[in-house]
């Protein structure tokens, strides 16, 4: 039963980091245009920059969970 509540915490954080994905694809999405029509601040590079490297560690996590599940290789459309 432990691993089953393990699998389902899982399948819990796995879904909302879903939903934050998705979320944010929106938010790109939406700030791309706005930010081609505006002047370039050093704070915006900044955060666009921070934004960077958060989701290439997002991405390092997910490679890793994709080896540790034993689902390495990508799902193809």
């Amino acid at each position: 039963m432990k691993n089953d509540l393990r699998s389902t915490d899982l399948v819990a954080d796995l879904t909302w980091a879903d939903l934050y994905a998705r979320q944010i694809r929106r938010d790109l999405n939406m700030l791309t245009p706005v930010v081609r029509k505006v002047s370039t601040s050093t704070q915006l590079t900044e955060v666009a920059a921070k934004l960077r490297d958060q989701l290439e560690g997002a991405h390092r996590t997910v490679a890793e969970l994709r080896t540790i599940t034993g689902s390495d290789q990508r799902r193809t459309k």
